[in-house]
């Protein structure tokens, strides 16, 4: 009666073997006791093996689980730093946009002290900015400048900043109005 080697895997079950009390059965080949395979092919024993998968996997989770904890606290920090970059407690950022050349956006109201105009694409193009008071007349003149542009006000009187694409291109930009701190 011939039978294939594969049928009979699990027929053998041989005694574990005990070093300082763990099983290495499930580290030892062994041949069948009936019939013959190909050349006396040896055949894995099929004794459960001591650890789990439970077991192998609860200390790679837990690590995983940390690591991921680890870089989400990070990233969140950072993302609150980058948020907050470019305007503190006392700054407005304004008319975050493209801009076609030679357009602008005006500001909101404040008792400004400082306003700028920023280049958002890191081109250095040529920007622009100014303020307005309530009557409409410009207050201290429009100062430009590559990649960034600053005017420093008073703090006395409630203002409107404006911003400026000087640049011969459309190019996306924002302003920054200071308030209550003194010109940064």
């Amino acid at each position: 009666m011939g039978t294939h080697a594969a049928d009979r895997i699990g027929e053998h079950r041989p005694a574990s073997i005990g070093i300082d009390g763990r099983s290495i059965s499930d580290q030892c080949w062994t041949a069948p006791f009936r019939g013959s395979s190909v050349g006396g092919a040896a055949f894995p024993a099929t004794t459960t093996p001591d650890r789990t998968l439970r077991d192998h996997l609860i200390p790679h989770l837990r690590s995983t689980r940390t690591l991921l904890l680890a870089f989400a606290i990070t990233g969140s920090l950072l993302g609150v730093m980058l948020a907050s970059q470019g305007a503190s407690a006392y700054g407005v950022n304004y008319c975050t946009n493209w801009y076609a050349a030679g357009t602008g956006c005006e500001g909101p109201n404040h008792s400004l002290d400082a306003n700028i105009a920023w280049d958002g694409t890191g081109s250095n193009a040529f920007v622009c900015d100014t303020a307005t008071n309530s009557s409409g007349n410009n207050v201290g003149g429009w100062q430009c400048g590559y990649g960034e542009s600053e005017t420093c006000h008073g703090g006395n009187q409630l203002l409107y900043g404006w911003i400026l694409n000087d640049a011969s291109y459309w190019l996306y930009m924002y302003g920054t109005e200071y308030y209550s701190q003194g010109c940064p």
